[in-house]
Parts: structure tokens; C-alpha cells; sequence
């Protein structure tokens, strides 16, 4: 179980979040104990790089997801997601969190009850909005990509002010990581459906300052 649930977490993982997603998996899954970590990496399964638990390979990585039915997996992640969320106080935002986050993502339907999908948009958003203020760009890229990636038709309509937040923070994103090309295309998207002048301006401020800079590197 300690093996599947890091093959989840991904190649490496820090120890202290393994330990604590193990600890509470035991409400899931009895007779688990982080001694199985320890015995993992006597067997050269597993390394300790520092505070962090990894596979000594890949190919063992993926071999131990693959002990994972590929029915079930979208479960375990969404349960790992779930099971981090259940014990991070509300208003912190952490490595946990982030962990939390990128395992519900990963374990997401496309058949998800609406309220369960906003609300996980909900969680890249404030994912998004907490690697922004660590300068870590590209991480608030990736979740802010996919709370919009989750939105179904209509959303314009529909869900309004997480559209326009998630839209123009990532419009931010992509400008802090130089893609300019992707500014331009989200900034695009914006104009066209916001509401109000106020909504656009965030957006057209960015947008100038992308098309300041990439003036720039063609001079």
C-alpha cells in the first residue's frame, strides 16, 4: 500500500507528507506503518535523497503504479486528494495543499457532480494564487491550466467571477513564464466576455506590458 501510494505522489516524494497521507490512509487501509518505507529502501526499492522518500528508477515508479488497476486509480488519487484535504486547517496553503490539490486533480471525472468540479476549480485558483505570491510561475500555471481546462460549456454564463479570476491570473501566469503568445490568446477570450471595462482591465494591462517586452527582444 506505502509503495502505491508514493508510485501516486509521483517519483519522490517528501517523507513527512508521505508519513502523514499513510498515517491517515490507516483509516482506509489496515496494518499500514512507514516501517514498510524503511523496509522498501533496505530492499533497493526505494532511496531517502535528503527528507525526501524516491524510487531508486523510473521504471520501478511506474511498475508499482501499475500494480494499481487502471479502474481504480482516478479512486486512490481522488482518496489521497480527499484524505491530505480532510487534515490541512482551511486557511493553510502549503506543500500539502499543493499535493492535495495536483492528486484531486489527477483523479478527476469528466462525469464529477458540478458542485465537486467548481469546487476543485475553486482549490486550483487558490493554488494559482499561492504559488503567484512565491514567484513559483510555472506551478501556478499548471493548476490555474487546470481549473480552466475543467469549466464545461457556458461557463461565461453560468460561473462569471471564477471565469474572470481564473482567466486573468492566468493570463498573469503565462506573462510571468515569457509566454506571450498564450497572453495573447487568454487576453483574447477575456475582452470578448467580460462584463465590464473594470473586468478587462487587469488583462489589458498585462497585454501591454507582453507586447512591451516582446518589442523588446525584437530590437
Amino acid at each position: 500500500y506505502c509503495m502505491k501510494l508514493l508510485a501516486c505522489l509521483g517519483s519522490k516524494c517528501d517523507a513527512s507528507t508521505l508519513k502523514f497521507v499513510v498515517a491517515q490512509g490507516k483509516d482506509v487501509e489496515q496494518n499500514v506503518d512507514g516501517k514498510m518505507l524503511e523496509f522498501a529502501v533496505d530492499e533497493g526499492l526505494l532511496k531517502k535523497d535528503g527528507s525526501n522518500y524516491a524510487f531508486v528508477h523510473d521504471q520501478i515508479q511506474q511498475a508499482a503504479y501499475s500494480l494499481i488497476p487502471e479502474q481504480e486509480r482516478g479512486c486512490l488519487h481522488r482518496q489521497i486528494g480527499n484524505l491530505i484535504l480532510k487534515h490541512v486547517p482551511e486557511n493553510q496553503v502549503d506543500d500539502l495543499f499543493f499535493t492535495a490539490v495536483s492528486q484531486l486533480n489527477r483523479g478527476i471525472k469528466k462525469s464529477e457532480k458540478e458542485d465537486e468540479r467548481l469546487h476543485l476549480q475553486k482549490l486550483n485558483l487558490k493554488a494559482g494564487e499561492k504559488a503567484m505570491s512565491l514567484a513559483a510561475f510555472s506551478t501556478a500555471e499548471s493548476y490555474l491550466k487546470a481549473g480552466i481546462d475543467m469549466f464545461l460549456d457556458h461557463h461565461w454564463e453560468q460561473h462569471y467571477d471564477l471565469s474572470i479570476q481564473l482567466y486573468s491570473l492566468y493570463a498573469e501566469a503565462e506573462y510571468s513564464i515569457c509566454n506571450f503568445k498564450e497572453v495573447g490568446r487568454v487576453a483574447g477570450i477575456i475582452i470578448q466576455s467580460a462584463k465590464s471595462f473594470q473586468d478587462k482591465q487587469r488583462v489589458y494591462a498585462i497585454l501591454i506590458k507582453a507586447l512591451g517586452v516582446e518589442n523588446k527582444l525584437e530590437d
